[in-house]
């Protein structure tokens, strides 16, 4: 949840299907009301019922902090299942996506919360790590692998 002026903010792409049953604009801006000294109160019904700001256009800001109360950090962890490549490459081929990742379709229907993509993104580059960690130690292997066949040949050519 992002928190401005201490009032929580959810940000959405497609933010024509926010609707509110009450609240005001001020040019692009909805601020959702139950009553007009009420601002920031949640609204009980609709699609992301529980936001309290909605903005039809860009947002520019100098910073921006997102509280997340369930980040994950469990790739490094012993016991993490970190999919084969091959099986990965099927996934992929199958579904056009990485597991774990909302779907166009799922973006562009519920719109995206920032603090939950970058724990997917976070999770992502944690994988690819271990991906690379993996990969160099097999490319280690091929070169000892290689040196012995090179000095088994060098040796048979005298």
């Amino acid at each position: 949840m992002i928190v401005l002026l201490n009032i929580p903010l959810i940000l959405f792409l497609n933010i024509n299907k926010c609707t509110a049953q009450s609240g005001f604009w001020h040019g692009n801006v909805l601020i959702p009301t139950t009553t007009e000294d009420q601002v920031g109160t949640e609204i009980t019904k609709g699609e992301h019922e529980d936001y309290r700001l909605a903005v039809n256009g860009k947002i520019v800001s100098k910073s921006l902090i997102i509280t997340e109360n369930n980040w994950k950090d469990y790739v490094f962890n012993d016991n993490y299942y970190l999919i084969p490549l091959d099986k990965l490459e099927i996934f992929i081929n199958k579904y056009k996506h990485l597991p774990d990742v909302p779907t166009t379709e799922e973006v562009n229907k519920n719109g995206v919360s920032v603090g939950e993509m970058n724990e997917i993104l976070l999770q992502k580059v944690e994988e690819l790590t271990l991906y690379i960690l993996e990969l160099n130690k097999e490319i280690d292997a091929l070169k000892i692998g290689n040196k012995l066949i090179n000095e088994k040949l060098n040796s048979n050519k005298f």
